[in-house]
């Protein structure tokens, strides 16, 4: 594997199997926190992710995040999103750590 410069979202390619959608992501900085409650990563996280349609309206998303330096097995998660064709959804634009930036673009905490 090819060396990749850390950043905040990390590095991350797609691929299909059949009717699998596979995103494989590495290279997430070390300082990026997993959740809200600070729960770390080494900067050697791997994150597999694949969605999938099994069910007519129903995307899931079936996740896979290993770290050897900060968890002892791998880490799994499942959800499942049911399509809303009455939602507005609006763009987002994701920039380097933008998370908790406000309408004027001031950090909203620090």
């Amino acid at each position: 594997m090819e060396e990749v410069l850390p950043t905040y979202a990390g590095y991350s390619t797609g691929r299909w199997e059949g009717d699998v959608f596979i995103v494989d992501t590495i290279g997430v900085r070390d300082d990026v926190l997993l959740n809200q409650a600070g729960l770390p990563n080494s900067g050697n996280m791997h994150i597999v992710e694949r969605f999938s349609m099994a069910e007519p309206g129903i995307l899931t998303i079936d996740m896979r995040l290993t770290d050897p330096d900060v968890f002892t097995e791998p880490w799994n998660s499942s959800r499942k999103y049911r399509f809303r064709p009455d939602l507005d959804l609006q763009e987002y634009v994701c920039l380097e750590n933008n998370r908790n930036v406000g309408n004027d673009g001031a950090p909203v905490f620090k």
